[in-house]
């Protein structure tokens, strides 16, 4: 690779946890939203810093995702020449299993929660523009 060895084996684990943080915030923000209108006397209450302390702790849980991968092949990192990037192999038998698990738990979940809450938001806001007319 032109960048060199070790930003190949930075380059996944930094793509990993910088793409399930994010949707991980994006679902944070969506179902933050559905408890602002269901609760807004609660919703008052809330301040930035519970904000920031739940940005923190989606921050801190996918950390998880770079530590497994680094703890089940350091070496399993290898270079695709059909799209010219650096990927890890997942070669070790663990992932037959692991991988499933963290899919669901990291991108199925989050993704089905930010659709059903933008739904039961869109719901919501069209019941609430009939009642007005």
């Amino acid at each position: 690779w032109f960048l060199g060895t070790p930003l190949c084996y930075i380059l996944p684990n930094c793509t990993y946890y910088c793409v399930t943080a994010g949707i991980l915030l994006i679902c944070s923000m969506v179902i933050c939203k559905l408890l602002i209108l269901n609760y807004p006397l609660r919703a008052s209450s809330m301040s930035v810093k519970h904000a920031h302390i739940g940005c923190a702790a989606i921050w801190a849980s996918v950390t998880i995702l770079p530590v497994i991968l680094l703890l089940n092949g350091y070496n399993d990192v290898i270079f695709n020449y059909k799209t010219y990037v650096c990927d890890y192999g997942y070669s070790a038998t663990l992932w037959t299993w692991l991988k499933p698990i963290l899919a669901t738990i990291f991108l199925i979940a989050p993704n089905l929660s930010v659709v059903a809450s933008t739904i039961y938001l869109l719901n919501r806001s069209s019941q609430g523009s009939k009642t007005r007319s």
